[in-house]
């Protein structure tokens, strides 16, 4: 038996996806477009839905809207049943799937591209989608239900997503050669830690 919320007449995924149309371009104005009657009618699905889950979800700071917390869980779960029906839809028509990553210009450079080829060779393929994203944009879309895939450094988790350790990278200062001479032209330096005043000296 389904939920005695999904019954109410406020409660539908066209209200859902307005919702989440509406969370990803910032305003009613921005999803809605130049039309009028399109602005209202979104306007008036919102409010729909906030009676039929009794709860806010948006809150209105100056003339901008911005999503309260249960807005945004709302949303990020439409956006996972969104994309779980999209993704059964696709391997039914067994079209290939497609998988939307996040990550900085680095990782998705060294990390994921090396991969690409071997997972358009499953079966079924998958396609990769790349979104290049600082850390706090790589969690945010993650929660919203923008991207399946994140790669962020283990510090920028947060409590909301699960992760999985991939691997230890290692970062290296590098210098021209020229400056591991001492003053007096002595190469001292080769092979040992540098101390930061014969740097700047």
């Amino acid at each position: 038996m389904l939920p005695e919320v999904v019954a109410k007449n406020g409660f539908s995924l066209d209200r859902l996806a307005t919702l989440c149309n509406v969370i990803e371009s910032g305003s009613i104005t921005a999803a809605a477009g130049p039309n009028t009657s399109r602005q209202s009618q979104f306007s008036r699905q919102i409010k729909e839905l906030e009676e039929a889950v009794g709860a806010k979800l948006f809150e209105r700071i100056g003339k901008t809207l911005k999503p309260t917390p249960f807005g945004e869980q709302l949303a990020r779960m439409s956006r996972t049943f969104f994309g779980a029906v999209a993704e059964l839809a696709s391997n039914e028509a067994e079209k290939p799937g497609q998988l939307t990553v996040g990550g900085g210009e680095g990782m998705l450079r060294w990390v994921l591209v090396p991969c690409i080829s071997a997972l358009r060779e499953l079966d079924p393929p998958i396609h990769c989608k790349v979104r290049s994203l600082r850390s706090t944009e790589i969690v945010r879309e993650l929660e919203l239900g923008r991207i399946d895939v994140g790669l962020v450094r283990k510090t920028a988790v947060s409590e909301n997503v699960a992760f999985e350790k991939i691997g230890t990278f290692e970062f290296v200062l590098v210098i021209p050669r020229r400056l591991l001479r001492s003053r007096s032209g002595e190469e001292a330096y080769e092979g040992k830690p540098l101390a930061y005043a014969e740097l700047a000296g």
